[in-house]
């Protein structure tokens, strides 16, 4: 007698749960009106030049980026050969974004 009562306290849990589920699954998120019509075309070519000019600017005398410079927002990578591959990665980054900075 006490398993079906187990067992009957679980059918009703479940069919509770369920019908919990169900309910917050047909409720629709409010709506949140107008969107915004974004950054004018201007504002995204002066971010695009402010960019351009920061990767210009940065850029090392041997014609890559990055450095090898230790501190908390750099990576750290102390395999042999791991700031050369870090430094041909950032650099190949940079020039696509140049690259497309151009259009």
């Amino acid at each position: 007698m006490r398993v079906l009562g187990v067992l009957l306290a679980l059918v009703l849990s479940a069919t509770v749960a369920f019908g919990l589920l169900r309910t917050a699954a047909s409720r629709r998120a409010p709506d949140p009106g107008p969107r915004s019509a974004g950054p004018s075309r201007d504002a995204i070519d002066a971010g695009i030049a402010r960019g351009v000019a920061y990767l210009v600017k940065s850029q090392n005398a041997s014609g890559s980026w990055g450095s090898p410079a230790s501190n908390l927002w750099d990576i750290y990578a102390p395999v042999p050969g791991a700031y050369y591959a870090f430094e041909t990665g950032v650099t190949g980054l940079a020039v696509s974004a140049l690259l497309a900075g151009e259009r």
